[in-house]
């Protein structure tokens, strides 16, 4: 019940922070900008969106095929989907739906929770290094600019750091089957000896993580295809902004803007992941 009670409050949180955007900026203004958009270009945005997911699906099912879980395109679109709709609109946002994704890919196939789980993990790295490599990218133009005051490019830089930091540690982690994830989960079991789920999840844990040292060895090719499918996803996201602008202003942004926008767009969109999907934060 508690469960729900929080879900309720960020889901109207974030409606709240949505309305409250809406009607600051007026909503005839963006119903203007909508009717500005046209049938060329509102489909040119849908094209756009479904061309991101079909990247992103596409590079899941290739892990899961690696895998030996071999699912049809259409039930590996069927899940993916669905399981990102789940994660939209549940708290944690793009986690929720992951064990959904998880059980519905082992019931399907035959494969155990942990090798599901593994294609999970190593894709959700794979679009973790594909956001660090466009903001990486963005954080040159912006901090080799003028549009930032020093300060501020120092905190970007610094921000930047960090963001690769963790990541570049994630990937590592598991490349080199140091089993860091599976060691803090047993380590909890310390702190009250009378816990015995610790021992349990670590253990799974474990075979999870041996599981994702195969996809950056045995099955590297499928992983480095994965990854660049990742990238076509996020690139159709670097568009979208010159899309929309460009169909209803007729303007053309150069690479820096671009840089901005998708920067600020991760940076919001990774902070106010405690939110259903930063649902009217990320967006305003």
């Amino acid at each position: 019940m508690k469960r729900a009670g929080v879900a309720v409050l960020l889901v109207g949180v974030g409606l709240g922070l949505f309305a409250f955007i809406l009607a600051l900026v007026g909503p005839d203004a963006v119903w203007k900008q909508i009717q500005a958009l046209g049938l060329w270009g509102f489909l040119a945005m849908v094209g756009n969106d479904i061309t991101a997911t079909l990247f992103w699906v596409t590079s899941w099912g290739v892990l899961l095929y690696a895998f030996g879980a071999r699912l049809r395109p259409r039930d590996v679109a069927g899940i993916g989907i669905a399981g990102f709709a789940i994660s939209y609109i549940t708290p944690i946002a793009y986690l929720g739906g992951e064990p959904v994704r998880a059980w519905l890919a082992s019931r399907k196939t035959g494969a155990s929770l942990p090798t599901v789980f593994a294609t999970l993990f190593v894709d959700r790295l794979l679009a973790g290094l594909s956001l660090v490599l466009f903001a990486v990218l963005g954080g040159a133009f912006i901090l080799t600019g003028t549009l930032l005051s020093p300060r501020a490019k120092v905190q970007v830089g610094a921000g930047l750091a960090v963001v690769t930091a963790a990541v570049l540690i994630g990937v590592l982690s598991f490349a080199r089957n140091y089993h860091w994830l599976s060691r803090i989960v047993i380590a909890l079991g310390r702190l009250r000896r009378s816990w015995q789920w610790p021992a349990a999840w670590g253990e799974k844990v474990h075979a999870m993580e041996d599981e994702m040292y195969a996809a950056f060895t045995r099955y590297l090719p499928a992983t480095v295809l994965a990854f660049a499918l990742e990238l076509g996803s996020f690139f159709c996201t670097y568009l979208r902004p010159q899309l929309f602008f460009y169909f209803t202003e007729g303007r053309l942004f150069t690479l820096s803007d671009l840089a901005v926008y998708f920067n600020l767009n991760a940076i919001l969109t990774t902070l106010l992941w405690l939110t259903p999907a930063g649902m009217g934060t990320a967006e305003g």
